[in-house]
């Protein structure tokens, strides 16, 4: 069977990476069977390095039944829609993928700060030391000092929503009528959210002032028999 390596944090085993999110669903959209394998931080840069002989240290990875090996959620779409043409991944929206690249670019700081303090405080020892020391290094002050004033992270995360909400007001996907690579993008990183930050979810999510933003979300979370409306959460 194809097998899915995802990180996890060791404890619950809740998978941690919207980007191992974003590849199991595009596994599912070319409805591709897989079990997963869950590594936890200090287990994934040897596992992979030696999974792809050094060629990435890094999940997602997908090994298929075939012995070949896909890594990083965008080669594993061009993967799947050349070995799996049908119903094609990446046929996106080229005005979602321009407005999704813009939301990644003004929304990933504000994501990581809802969510770096409950992955430390949900990580067994060694992996939380690993996670804080290796953020702390990145971002030159501490994990806490990085995540203050959550009130104003909350309210710029909602205001960046603010184009691909206007999208969804009008059509049901971001890639029109049925959902491609930039819905499964966002779905993905909302539902890395939810998994890691519940309060933070219901905040920036559920709490969202246009509702056309639920309604999608609704949409996404019943797709493949509701498999991340089901997925585990802390």
């Amino acid at each position: 069977m194809v097998k899915a390596y995802e990180l996890v944090e060791n404890t619950k085993g809740v998978s941690m990476s919207p980007y191992v999110i974003l590849s199991q669903v595009l596994l599912k959209h070319k409805n591709i069977e897989f079990e997963t394998v869950p590594l936890t931080f200090v287990e994934v840069g040897p596992t992979i390095k030696k999974l792809t002989n050094n060629e990435w240290d890094l999940v997602p990875a997908i090994q298929f039944d075939n012995g070949d090996i896909a890594y990083d959620s965008l080669n594993i779409a061009s993967y799947l829609d050349e070995k799996y043409p049908s119903n094609p991944i990446l046929a996106g929206s080229q005005k979602s993928s321009k407005l999704i690249k813009e939301y990644l670019e003004k929304n990933s700081v504000n994501h990581f700060k809802l969510i770096v303090l409950e992955v430390y405080k949900n990580c067994d020892e060694i992996n939380a030391k690993y996670w804080k020391d290796g953020r702390e290094k990145i971002l030159g002050q501490t994990i806490e000092e990085f995540a203050t004033n959550p009130k104003l992270t909350v309210k710029q995360f909602i205001e960046n929503t603010s184009d691909l909400v206007g999208v969804l007001e009008s059509q049901d996907f971001l890639d029109g009528d049925k959902p491609a690579i930039n819905d499964y993008t966002l779905i993905s990183h909302f539902q890395n959210l939810k998994t890691i930050a519940p309060s933070a979810y219901e905040a920036v999510i559920l709490n969202h002032p246009n509702p056309a933003l639920m309604a999608w979300v609704s949409r996404m979370h019943a797709l493949f028999d509701n498999f991340l409306r089901d997925r585990k959460t802390l």
